[in-house]
């Protein structure tokens, strides 16, 4: 589905800001990092490469998405990053469609924690085919182990904690939804500056004391 933006008109060559200057190894890297972040939950992994983003883009959440998306991908933005900008960005280095609605998306920005839609309003997939469910990179304030969240989970030996900004109050009993309907949920990357870390579908949070 063709979305407001890509209806507006055809892409300015002559506006876009640089993708990765070194497409292969830059996108073998980034690849690797959000591999370590996804089975990993709650670990605070480095990004290192060479995009230049558009304004309001963490150069993490655009590495990760320069990386992941292709043209089988749709992307939603969130309104603070919903820009002609960075639509165009995305769509003419990855071949990727911009779409209207979030349960359109297989990949959505949010370009500020307190954006996020509620959970149940992306897709989670199906009982039959999980992996057609969205993967939401959440642009944060911060990232660090200093957090009252209490991870645990596959990936993490006993337990992780993580503060990721200023999430809505909401989030915890949304997440808690997404683990209850596994298979099928959504992932979650966190991204603050050039770090990223990634909550998995199976991963549980609690509040420490």
């Amino acid at each position: 589905m063709t979305s407001q933006l890509e209806r507006s008109g055809m892409i300015d060559l002559s506006e876009i800001a640089p993708g990765f200057s070194d497409s292969v190894h830059d996108s073998q890297r980034c690849f690797r990092a959000a591999l370590h972040a996804l089975s990993n939950p709650g670990s605070i992994v480095p990004v290192t490469a060479s995009s230049s983003p558009p304004q309001k883009l963490a150069r993490s959440a655009a590495d990760l998405l320069l990386t992941m998306l292709d043209s089988d991908c749709s992307l939603w933005l969130s309104a603070s990053v919903r820009h002609r900008a960075i639509a165009d960005y995305f769509r003419f280095h990855t071949g990727c469609k911009v779409v209207d609605e979030p349960q359109q998306a297989s990949f959505a920005l949010i370009g500020d924690e307190l954006e996020l839609p509620r959970l149940a309003r992306f897709n989670w997939g199906s009982d039959s085919y999980p992996d057609r469910s969205a993967t939401v990179v959440i642009q944060v304030t911060e990232l660090s182990h200093a957090g009252p969240w209490f991870l645990t989970g596959p990936g993490i030996e006993q337990y992780q904690t993580l503060r990721a900004g200023t999430l809505p109050l909401w989030f915890l009993d949304d997440w808690e939804q997404v683990s209850k309907n596994f298979p099928r949920g959504v992932d979650l990357f966190l991204c603050a500056n050039e770090t990223i870390a990634a909550l998995a579908r199976t991963t549980r949070i609690t509040l420490r004391a």
